[in-house]
């Protein structure tokens, strides 16, 4: 909960203050990284995993008081999507830095253009892990065998 109280102040204050023409793109990589750990911290409060080995089958077991009341469909949904961000949120972290770098370097390419560059390959990699991710979940009879022998 507090992860996402300061996510929230900390994106409030970013789009509140002008920090210069020359740093707007370094505020606006800020703000979507702020963004982004909002979401981590959204799905932290829904959900924990907890990974267990059972009978030598390493299985993944998302936790969350709400969960239960939520549709089977819904629980995978948000465990595809807490997968794919949390095992992907690292790819992120660079993006700011990438930001004042392409500033420096190229700057007679546009705004636009820049962050474009700067977010591609953070794009390309969330998509392949939400491709992949997917097809980590087995069907609901391996499921039911874990849950027999826990």
């Amino acid at each position: 909960l507090l992860g996402l109280v300061l996510n929230i102040v900390l994106f409030i204050f970013l789009c509140r203050s002008y920090i210069g023409k020359v740093a707007r793109l370094y505020r606006i990589a800020c703000m979507i990284t702020a963004l982004l750990n909002l979401y981590t911290s959204f799905l932290l409060l829904l959900l924990l995993d907890v990974v267990l080995l059972v009978d030598g089958c390493l299985a993944v077991v998302l936790y969350g008081e709400i969960l239960f009341f939520f549709p089977d469909q819904a629980n995978d949904i948000l465990a595809v999507s807490f997968f794919t961000h949390v095992h992907t949120m690292w790819q992120t972290l660079s993006v700011p830095s990438i930001v004042q770098w392409m500033y420096l370097e190229m700057s007679n390419a546009g705004a636009v253009r820049k962050l474009v560059y700067a977010y591609a390959i953070t794009v390309l990699l969330y998509a392949n892990t939400l491709y992949l991710v997917v097809y980590l979940f087995r069907d609901r009879s391996f499921r039911a065998e874990l849950e027999k022998k826990i």
